[in-house]
């Protein structure tokens, strides 16, 4: 009874103090780029999301996450929580580790949003 009494004790204080390992603890890391289009004439702005842990050396799947309703990438990012969401799964062991990439649409609704009338020479 001591022992179940001491170690639930143990167990508070970790969680209290924060050293209990947590989802945040092992958070995948966002990085906004740039993707020059020739094409469109313009930077598409993105996001990718890389698991924690990510290794250059492995595969992994990925989700490409296109907003819908003239939504953005950062919108997709950020209000719909997608990276803290893919940490909690990852962590959980709900889903395996992947890449996420947020693609930007800058509310074009996935229709070519060039000013240049796809004629010229690539």
């Amino acid at each position: 009874m001591k022992r179940t009494v001491i170690l639930y004790c143990l167990a508070m204080l970790l969680a209290i103090t924060g050293c209990a390992s947590t989802a945040h603890d092992r958070a995948g890391s966002l990085e906004k780029i740039s993707i020059p289009s020739v094409l469109l004439g313009k930077e598409i702005t993105s996001y990718v999301y890389l698991p924690f842990g990510y290794d250059d050396t492995k595969e992994y799947p990925a989700l490409y996450y296109m907003a819908s309703a003239g939504g953005s990438a950062y919108t997709v990012i950020h209000q719909f929580e997608i990276a803290e969401t893919a940490d909690r799964l990852m962590a959980s062991g709900e889903i395996d580790p992947m890449i996420i990439i947020a693609l930007g649409i800058d509310f074009s609704f996935g229709i070519n949003s060039s000013e240049n009338d796809g004629n010229q020479n690539l």
